[in-house]
């Protein structure tokens, strides 16, 4: 029911369909589409090498089907969301159980605004998100069974999220820091087909990269390093003294809506560090 409760806001925020918010970049994947029924077959999102260009590949698909316009964008956006709702939802079942996995989703569904504004239009941050669920979900897997189709599709996920962007690496590896403190050794035989599964999902960013000498990389502003420990130091003073400010309480106040939401995220928070102890001393015993 949450999940239906999820799709059903974001339906109503795609149709009819309409400008989107950020109306300027989202028609960007329908523009790329284009090319992609010219037979151009891009690999990133227009105007760089951050983003993977799979958005203008699902337009083209719902322009070849229902014709180009709008209604195809208003669909790319949703596929995302939907898978996005999906694998949340296995995730958190995976990891909470039923019970703590309908609360957790709750805030999948109904998400902040800032959350809802990045990611309900079809700019390339969709499939961020659904790729950074999957990989969640399949680390769970992963790290308490260890199957070989958990390896193989936790590897894929995690090269073609850097595919999506190298955002993704903010979720993949710490999961596999985490699967690989509780396997311990049985990684080692574990690691080689997510190793082989890895390089067929980055195989769009690997190509592509190789051939035009790694601007994802070179001309990343994402990939970066502070050149200096000064200018680290300066980047996370902005970060505790103005971001953080504005991302939790905006121009509201203490009780704006966005803080309200954030100590119920707080809520969450508990219970998943509660549930997680739990899963660690199921995890302690023998198998």
């Amino acid at each position: 029911m949450l999940v239906v409760l999820g799709l059903s806001i974001r339906v109503a925020l795609y149709f009819p369909p309409a400008m989107f918010q950020i109306d300027s970049d989202a028609v960007l994947s329908g523009l790329c589409a284009f090319r992609v029924a010219d037979h151009q077959y891009p690999m990133f999102f227009p105007g760089g090498t951050r983003l993977s260009a799979a958005s203008c590949y699902v337009a083209a698909g719902y322009f070849h089907i229902f014709g180009s316009g709008r209604l195809g964008l208003a669909l790319t956006a949703l596929t995302w969301a939907a898978l996005y709702l999906i694998f949340s939802l296995l995730f958190f079942r995976a990891l909470l159980g039923r019970k703590v996995a309908c609360l957790a989703l709750i805030f999948a569904a109904m998400p902040s605004e800032q959350f809802m504004t990045v990611t309900y239009a079809p700019w390339a941050y969709g499939e961020i998100i659904a790729s950074c669920a999957a990989t969640l979900w399949l680390a769970v897997l992963w790290r308490s069974e260890g199957k070989l189709w958990q390896t193989l599709l936790f590897g894929f996920s995690a090269g073609l999220g850097i595919w999506f962007s190298l955002e993704t690496l903010m979720v993949a590896l710490p999961a596999l820091a985490w699967i690989v403190l509780n396997r311990k050794h049985r990684v080692l035989r574990e690691i080689t087909p997510a190793g082989v599964a890895f390089i067929v999902g980055l195989l769009p960013f690997l190509l592509w990269n190789a051939t035009h000498a790694f601007p994802s990389l070179t001309h990343n502003w994402a990939s970066q390093p502070a050149s200096s420990i000064a200018q680290a130091c300066g980047n996370f003073a902005w970060l505790v003294t103005y971001l953080i400010p504005k991302l939790l309480f905006r121009s509201s106040g203490w009780w704006s809506e966005t803080t309200l939401l954030m100590l119920a995220y707080g809520i969450v928070a508990i219970a998943f560090a509660f549930t997680m102890k739990r899963n660690a001393r199921s995890a302690d015993q023998p198998y």
